[in-house]
């Protein structure tokens, strides 16, 4: 997963301060940095983004008409191109569509649609990914995980 920007933290500095029963001063950087690396550990082992963010998925053509989404839940399918001897090369929008976003997020080409694109050749798939709300389980991870 290639991030197209850095996520928003899920839990804020005043939620963990208040988790941990915080007084006093305290330097809000180390916290957040703590945060962030926390919420990244829970991330990358539940495969659930915590915060609303623009990913972007390498692959190879090829494989069949559908592609498995790594995380979810997925919210939209913004792009897919590939790259030829000419740079890169956007599918057409109706190319593809996205199943299951929720719980098991799935590419589904249409067919003839990657008949153009060579056996192998590289493939990006951008996307919107990240729930509504931050699940309270995982914002629970982050802060025991960031307080240890």
């Amino acid at each position: 997963m290639i991030l197209a920007e850095i996520p928003p933290l899920g839990v804020s500095v005043e939620a963990y301060k208040r988790a941990s029963h915080w007084e006093g001063d305290a330097d809000n950087s180390r916290i957040e940095a703590c945060l962030a690396a926390a919420q990244s550990a829970v991330e990358t082992a539940t495969r659930r983004p915590l915060t609303l963010r623009r990913v972007r998925f390498e692959t190879a053509a090829g494989q069949g008409r559908r592609w498995w989404v790594p995380v979810a839940p997925a919210r939209e399918l913004l792009g897919v191109t590939w790259s030829g001897a000419s740079g890169e090369i956007p599918l057409d929008p109706g190319a593809a569509r996205l199943l299951f976003p929720d719980s098991e997020p799935q590419i589904l080409f249409a067919e003839r649609a990657l008949g153009v694109v060579p056996d192998g050749a590289p493939l990006s798939i951008t996307l919107s990914v990240g729930p509504d709300i931050v699940p309270p389980t995982l914002a629970q991870a982050v802060i025991l995980i960031a307080r240890d």
